[in-house]
């Protein structure tokens, strides 16, 4: 992806980013979710390469490889985003699960929500430009509610 597909991805990241500050806001979210700076900015951009190969890069590789097996012909538009979305339901169905115990339900059913929303977006980044176009995007959102509004919300929401 060139620069400007780069910057669009990172800057869309962010803005999804957003809602889930509110949420968290409202009480979404437990206190000790963030890893602290300095130590987020190399674990955040870890794990969204980590993120994007177990949820998205390795999911699609066997999937591709099971209908090769099964069909030799040509994946078409629609067998691709079949793909794209049962692949995409992968990590939010985890987020869910880990979540269950440590968030309120409504919150939970938000980070479902969003986080599906998140996968599809990122998928289509990586099906339109390619796998750095999908990384800036989840890099942006990390960025954005892992780094900076991690640093921020200890101090916000419970006082230091």
């Amino acid at each position: 992806a060139g620069g400007g597909a780069i910057r669009r991805a990172t800057g869309w990241g962010a803005v999804l980013a957003l809602p889930t500050i509110v949420v968290d806001l409202f009480g979404g979210f437990a206190q000790g979710i963030n890893v602290p700076s300095p130590a987020a900015l190399l674990f955040y951009p870890l794990m969204a390469l980590v993120a994007e190969c177990v949820f998205h890069l390795v999911p699609l590789a066997l999937l591709a490889l099971v209908l090769r097996a099964l069909r030799p012909e040509p994946v078409t538009s629609p067998a691709q985003s079949i793909m794209v979305f049962a692949v995409a339901l992968i990590e939010p169905s985890v987020q869910v699960a880990w979540g269950a115990g440590s968030s309120p339900a409504w919150a939970n059913a938000f980070v479902g929500v969003n986080v599906l929303v998140f996968n599809v977006a990122g998928l289509q980044w990586f099906r339109r430009y390619d796998f750095f176009a999908m990384y800036a995007f989840r890099i942006g959102y990390y960025s954005t509610w892992h780094i900076a509004w991690g640093a921020l919300r200890l101090d916000i929401l419970y006082g230091g």
